[in-house]
């Protein structure tokens, strides 16, 4: 989903004409919070396939999206119809009976949001050296959050020369708004598609923008994790005023989660009129499943019902920029060139990125792009603008033209310049030399004539180990570069190279915490400037633990009861080749697993008859390795007390020990 502010330019043609500008922003937008009223329904149709034989015995709904808590967002009350209970994340509803009638359930909510976030008012350094284990779900590829080698190049090459994370996630985003149209076809609406479809495209919608947001930043070892929600929206392409929407949260050390919503050119903050129902690894995470259990049955369901309502809102939001505008003249002819310059100013001691937007105004026909996303650091100021060119009027008359420039931190500027056919005209050429000048950052020539890429040489490493990270070097400048300067992180290194050399310098790093590690290097001097990023992934020791063990206390004879319990893995670190085992002195069971992703819940159906008289003791054990094959070892124990046996339960008792005892026996005669 995507909005739009409005904005109504009257244009007057007569001998003077002035211009009246109405800016119509939403209301919504500027509010510091909203209390809403969040109503999600669904329904489920079960019809039977066959006039007789069917059944239902079990239908289950998991419904995982629906307004969460977190620092932005209030929950205020919220009930589930018909009642649920809560499992993993999610409301289940649970029907055991079959009727011809749809099943409806759904949630009721009130909620307070805010226009709010973590503050940024520092710079936090880039690459991100060291990232804890528990954040690289929030790295990984996805079938959805895929990142192939256009992606990296791309992302690297953003955040070449910086080492403020806030402006390279901004950039990343800034590009993505230069770059990626938002269209909303069929195509890319009712399926989410993968980041390097969108890359290969140019286009896509919400959902897809923000995976390739996600994928950019993840590229640079930038942890980025995916929103999905409702949002407020006025554009004319959607017919509802509330709908769903996809944003991104971005890791920043020290702060935390910053929200970025590419679509919506917000960064580092989003609107009240955000509702976030649920976070995931990528857009693919499903916001609802079914289960059931029967034969000779459909079942179908239908898409999510909703309904948003507005109760209070609360103050307009102060805006933390400022805007003022003015013209290369305010005099010019017919079919003139004219340039517009923003003067935009922080006035917050914190980090702010947003969309400039020009509006558009008939007869005026803008060069350059109308939105562009800005970032200030704290206190900073920035002049932007916008080549323009006048359209042929009718002779006689004065033209008062309008200009409006509006932002999503709702500061907004206007001016204007008059148009006459008897002005004086700027070429084209004039009015793009004046324009560039205001450019500060000047491009270094010598940088696309050296091929660099550093890369390291083993795919996994461990505490304690040491990481080798080379680096290709090849000069095509034409000349000898004597002054150059190879760095990793603040270190750096002299280097010199010959026109068409080919150097492989080596740097080492001893490895110490677990943990995702960025490393930058950069190949840089007056002249020349290039970067390359290797990530590694740092493991600690292997860790699994036995929890959760339910079991009888007491059992009789004739009775039979499970034992569960739930194998954890403690934390990221690849967990291979498990080897688990029940022991007792008459009861044996094994379980083998080859690779341990999450948590595992295991049972065992337990009779009272396979107990022993005394000796019931329990032990659970797990032997496991680590991707390099050392082993492990955990377990557990317990114990079950045989309830009361009878004399003739005892015999029985008796002779399955013995008949145990046998054959073990046997087996370790003739083996």
């Amino acid at each position: 989903m995507k909005y739009s502010i409005i904005i109504l330019l009257l244009f007057i043609a007569i001998p003077i004409v002035f211009a009246d500008d109405i800016l119509l922003t939403d209301d919504l937008y500027a509010r510091d919070s909203l209390t809403l009223d969040v109503d999600i329904r669904y329904k489920i149709k079960v019809t039977p396939t066959t006039t007789v034989g069917y059944e239902l015995s079990n239908l289950r709904a998991m419904l995982y999206y629906y307004p969460k808590e977190d620092y932005r967002q209030n929950i205020l009350s919220i009930e589930s119809s018909p009642q649920a209970t809560i499992d993993n994340d999610a409301y289940l509803f649970t029907w055991n009976f079959f009727k011809t009638q749809p099943y409806y359930f759904g949630i009721t909510s009130r909620i307070k949001t805010e226009m709010n976030a973590p503050i940024i008012n520092k710079k936090i350094t880039f690459p991100i050296r060291q990232i804890d284990g528990s954040y690289s779900d929030y790295l990984e590829e996805t079938a959805i959050i895929d990142i192939d080698e256009d992606i990296r190049q791309q992302a690297l090459m953003l955040a070449a020369g910086k080492d403020d994370l806030f402006d390279v996630v901004f950039s990343i985003g800034e590009w993505i708004n230069s770059n990626i149209v938002y269209d909303l076809t069929t195509v890319t609406a009712e399926a989410a598609l993968p980041a390097s479809w969108v890359m290969e495209n140019r286009k896509g919608v919400c959902d897809e923008i923000t995976s390739l947001f996600i994928a950019m930043n993840r590229a640079l070892g930038i942890p980025a994790k995916f929103v999905s929600g409702l949002t407020y929206t006025n554009a004319p392409e959607f017919t509802e005023p509330w709908g769903p929407h996809g944003w991104a949260e971005v890791y920043f050390p020290e702060v935390g989660w910053i929200p970025f919503d590419i679509t919506f050119g917000l960064y580092g903050i989003i609107d009240a009129a955000h509702i976030k129902m649920r976070e995931s690894n990528d857009a693919q995470q499903p916001s609802l499943r079914y289960e059931s259990r029967g034969k000779n049955i459909d079942i179908e369901a239908s898409d999510m019902e909703k309904e948003v309502t507005i109760k209070e809102k609360g103050e307009y939001s102060k805006t933390p920029i400022r805007v003022t505008s003015s013209t290369l003249s305010d005099k010019i002819g017919f079919e003139s060139y004219n340039v517009v310059e923003a003067i935009i100013e922080n006035l917050e001691n914190t980090y702010q990125g947003f969309d400039v937007i020009f509006a558009d105004t008939t007869h005026l026909h803008v060069l350059s792009q109308k939105k562009q996303p800005v970032l200030l650091k704290p206190k900073e100021k920035k002049t932007i603008w916008w080549v323009i060119r006048v359209d042929p009027l009718e002779s006689g008359f004065y033209y008062d033209f309008p200009v409006v420039i509006y932002t999503t931190k709702q500061a907004n500027t206007s001016t204007s310049f008059q148009v006459k056919e008897t002005y004086n005209i700027i070429d084209k050429t004039t009015a793009e030399m004046r324009a560039h000048s205001l450019d500060v950052i000047q491009e270094k020539p010598l940088s696309s004539a050296f091929n660099f890429e550093c890369f390291k040489e083993t795919l996994n490493y461990y505490v304690g180990d040491e990481l080798t990270i080379t680096c290709d070097v090849k000069n095509n400048a034409g000349k000898d570069i004597d002054n150059l300067e190879l760095c990793l992180y603040n270190q750096c290194e002299p280097l010199s190279i010959a026109d068409d050399e080919y150097l492989s310098p080596r740097f080492t790093i001893p490895l110490e915490e677990p943990g995702s590690m960025s490393i930058l290097m950069t190949l840089k001097n007056e002249e020349i400037e290039k970067t390359s990023l290797v990530l590694a992934t740092i493991f600690d020791e292997p860790s699994l633990s036995i929890e959760n063990i339910e079991y009888p206390l007491q059992l009789d004879y004739n009775e039979y009861s499970f034992i569960t319990f739930t194998l954890h893995r403690n934390n990221q670190v690849p967990v291979e080749k498990i080897k688990l085992q029940i022991t007792h002195s008459l009861i044996e069971h094994e379980w083998e697993i080859e690779t341990l992703e999450s948590d595992a819940k295991l049972e065992l159906a337990i009779a009272g008859s396979n107990l022993d008289l005394k000796d019931n003791k329990f032990v659970l054990s797990a032997v496991y390795e680590s991707e390099r094959g050392e082993p492990y070892l955990v377990e557990e124990t317990f114990f079950i007390e045989l309830s009361n046996p009878t004399f003739s339960q005892k015999t029985m008792i008796a002779l399955n020990k013995f008949g145990k005892w046998t054959k073990e026996f046997i087996n370790n005669v003739f083996t």
